[in-house]
């Protein structure tokens, strides 16, 4: 109860030591470094199979369910979704953070190279393309 009773006795040193605090925070937050548009990376790999004239309902068995196994396997994935509409199956496989891109890309050519003979015969080469964001 000591220090309430200095406080009330000594308002006007309480006020000062108030307003000394706060300038001080507004002036080191003030000077504080900050980014605007911090650098976010994103690691994310877009496989793209266009089969012209196939149905939605058959390109996610014929396609996109092969092709999404197949990228299952793959090591360091936060994600994978998928779309199949009519004539295009989309992939999207989204890594966790840190890793090496180029790897990823490689690891994900490989993975659908290998799944191609189970692929339709007359299906178009499967797009593999790199987002960075």
């Amino acid at each position: 109860m000591k220090i309430w009773n200095i406080a009330v006795d000594n308002r006007v040193a309480v006020y000062i030591l108030v307003s000394l605090i706060v300038l001080i925070g507004f002036s080191t937050y003030s000077t504080m470094p900050r980014e605007a548009a911090p650098d976010i990376t994103i690691p994310l790999v877009i496989v793209s199979t266009p089969y012209i004239g196939v149905s939605a309902a058959d390109i996610e068995g014929l396609v996109t369910q092969p092709l999404e196994r197949a990228l299952k396997s793959l090591k360091d994935i936060k994600q994978i979704t998928s779309v199949s509409k009519e004539g295009l199956s989309t992939i999207r496989v989204e890594f966790n953070t840190g890793i090496d891109m180029d790897e990823a890309l490689r690891r994900v050519r490989d993975e659908v190279n290998s799944t191609r003979p189970e692929l339709p015969a007359d299906i178009l080469d499967p797009v593999i393309s790199e987002i960075n964001f």
